[in-house]
């Protein structure tokens, strides 16, 4: 257990909060009672949503909103509310077994939706999208680290290919995707994978479904803007490309930090020795346990007092990658380090692949899925091929574990 040193005072708090996940229509739930009430307002482009927060938002970005649904506006609806803006959100195989790819602040003609509703792996869809609204932000939503390990054998031949195919589309559409997750549960598993391959990805959160009151609020990103009083949909986009982000589950905590030194490009130069200063900044009710993540392993814990403050922490950071700090309810940006003469060497987990692999084939055939474009057999087989791949990768390497 570490300390912090030189904890300050008060620090200025220009957090804002936005939801990049939610659907104005399409809630698998209807006899929830909250949901005429809900999809109606949506509807009529008000998302009165604020009363039955318990957080509250400023940005709800709306997805697969049909176009008889809810449509952008600039202005907080009459009575309160949230600003409220469209995006996209489309899907390669069905998102049961590869989630969806989502787009914010798109340029797309949404009569060319179809155009990407495409039986591929969502994250090969990446390059598509892209070459049609290169300025989007786009995330990976409700996508498990085992969708990022596997594949349709249509797609790439082999069904373990599928992270080099990640990190190849990430990289060549934009530095800036997000890995959105469902409401109520922080799952940085597919973050974390492709960070590993050297895919540098920021952390966006997000709810599926505007029924479901009782996650609606939970999961949510966190943006850091200049002016929280002049907010615009541009502000928070540019805190997501600059990863002036993080991630908070059910929470109001805040939560960011850095090296005190700037970074070339995304990344911080630091000496061979790996030795460094992190100067962290948190507002927490209270006292919080923190840990310091390298690449995807806990490094340090130390614990927070309560109260909106500021410290230092030392460290010796032992090799390259990315480094992230998290609470039990919030996950910083990650922020990429080098040491001197010690490049990041990308790797693939081959333990937590295999327990994510197991997880999932097991959900798969209790389930009794068929939509995978193919009959169950074949589907099983092209599993069954992963998972072995994924256990001889195991015997041969230490297991870290799954952040």
């Amino acid at each position: 257990m570490e300390s912090i040193s030189q904890i300050g005072a008060e620090w200025a708090d220009h957090w804002v909060t936005g939801d990049v996940h939610v659907h104005a229509d399409g809630c698998t739930r209807p006899s929830d009672p909250t949901f005429d009430v809900i999809r109606g307002e949506m509807r009529n482009g008000h998302v009165q949503l604020v009363e039955v927060l318990r957080w509250g938002h400023e940005i709800f970005e709306i997805l697969q909103s049909g176009r008889n649904f809810a449509r952008p506006t600039t202005d907080p609806p009459p009575g309160g509310g949230a600003r409220i803006y469209e995006g996209f959100e489309t899907s390669g195989i069905p998102a049961g077994t590869t989630g969806h790819l989502i787009g914010l602040d798109p340029v797309l003609d949404r009569s060319t939706d179809h155009f990407f509703e495409e039986r591929r792996s969502t994250v090969l869809l990446a390059d598509d999208l892209h070459a049609a609204s290169p300025t989007t932000v786009f995330g990976l939503a409700h996508m498990s680290g085992f969708d990022l390990l596997t594949t349709h054998y249509q797609d790439t031949g082999e069904p373990f290919e599928l992270p080099v195919h990640a990190a190849r589309a990430c990289s060549r559409s934009s530095p800036w995707r997000g890995c959105p997750t469902t409401g109520g549960s922080l799952q940085p598993e597919a973050w974390a994978l492709l960070m590993n391959v050297g895919v540098h990805v920021a952390l966006t959160a997000g709810v599926d479904y505007p029924c479901w009151v009782q996650d609606l609020g939970s999961a949510r990103t966190l943006a850091r803007v200049p002016d929280p009083g002049a907010l615009d949909h541009a502000q928070f986009l540019d805190a997501i490309r600059a990863r002036r982000i993080a991630m908070v589950d059910r929470s109001d905590d805040r939560l960011e930090f850095d090296l005190g030194v700037p970074a070339a490009a995304d990344t911080v130069a630091l000496p061979a020795d790996g030795a460094a200063r992190i100067h962290l900044r948190w507002r927490t009710t209270s006292a919080v346990r923190a840990r310091l993540w390298l690449n995807g392993v806990v490094l340090q814990t130390v614990d927070l007092p309560a109260g909106s403050l500021s410290g230092e922490l030392p460290v010796r950071l032992p090799a390259s990658g990315w480094i992230v700090i998290t609470t039990a309810h919030t996950i910083s940006s990650a922020t990429w380090v080098e040491l001197e003469g010690h490049p990041f060497v990308p790797s693939l987990d081959a333990a937590c692949a295999l327990a994510l692999s197991t997880r999932l084939i097991t959900q798969m055939v209790r389930s009794g899925r068929r939509n995978l474009g193919t009959d169950t057999a074949d589907a099983l087989l092209t599993y069954d091929a992963a998972l072995e791949h994924f256990e001889a990768l195991a015997r041969q390497a230490r297991p870290t574990g799954c952040m």
